[in-house]
């Protein structure tokens, strides 16, 4: 730990360089998410209220959710230097927290009346695999960048000494 804090005190501007790094691909990230087919729209269960439809499909946390990932890479990042444990912490948190909202908060009635009962299935099955996907491709991106930042923060290092 104290070999990592010595290598940040000691070269900030490579270690703000890399946490700019961690800011800028944020976009990009967004760019990969929505090419999972955000803008492709999940047809409602044919008997179900479009309107109502669209604002559930709509929902989907999205600011929030580029809020939740630069904390997350930042957390991962700062977690390669001093302790990796923290990353183990966050997912295991993670996948518990998600799997509470999953079966409490966003839990999908069984049947809504008036409702074709096998195009509401394909309908939650749709939205479920999106918000699905989301969660593990904006995670594994996330951790992805933090070690590309780490990464570009001790090639700074090794090519750019004075910095």
């Amino acid at each position: 730990m104290t070999d990592s804090l010595n290598a940040i005190t000691d070269h900030p501007f490579a270690f703000f360089l890399a946490l700019g790094f961690l800011l800028a691909v944020g976009p990009f990230i967004s760019i990969l998410l929505r090419a999972l087919g955000d803008d492709d729209k999940i047809a409602p269960p044919r008997g179900a209220d479009l309107y109502i439809w669209n604002q559930i499909v709509a929902t989907q946390g999205e600011i929030g959710g580029r809020w939740v990932g630069r904390l997350e890479r930042l957390l991962f990042f700062s977690s390669i230097f001093f302790s990796p444990a923290v990353i183990v912490a966050w997912l295991a948190f993670k996948v518990a927290s998600k799997w509470e909202a999953w079966t409490n908060l966003y839990k999908v009635p069984d049947i809504i009346r008036g409702v074709d009962p096998l195009d509401f299935l394909r309908a939650r099955v749709a939205l479920g695999s999106r918000i699905y996907q989301r969660f593990l491709v904006g995670t594994s991106a996330n951790l992805m960048a933090s070690f590309l930042g780490f990464g570009l923060f001790y090639w700074l290092l090794e090519n750019f000494p004075c910095l």
